[in-house]
């Protein structure tokens, strides 16, 4: 990332992360609580965003709770790891156990 990062740059990196690319705007737009056509107005220019926009604490926001899911997942595969390892008799890092 850039140090001159804009907030448009911000979003779509955001929509691509969480949704991937191509399929981000609709979801993403959705999520915000904001019509499809405002977003492509922000991302083509003809409508202002910036970082002193409001739905920028609405983006933080969805961000945030993806990294709480990122995390819950991690766990939950961690704990699954754990498990399957005590069964088949290993321990320790999946990762290390793969060829």
């Amino acid at each position: 990332m850039s140090h001159n990062i804009t907030a448009i740059d911000l979003l779509i990196e955001t929509g691509e992360e969480i949704y991937g690319k191509g399929r981000w705007k609709r979801p993403l737009a959705d999520r915000l609580g904001v019509p499809s056509r405002t977003l492509a107005r922000w991302l083509d220019g003809t409508l202002g965003f910036d970082f002193r926009h409001g739905v920028i604490a609405d983006l933080r926001e969805v961000i945030a709770e993806e990294d709480d899911t990122a995390r819950d997942r991690i766990a939950a595969l961690r704990c699954l790891d754990q498990q399957l390892g005590k069964r088949i008799g290993r321990s320790g890092d999946a990762g290390q156990q793969r060829i």
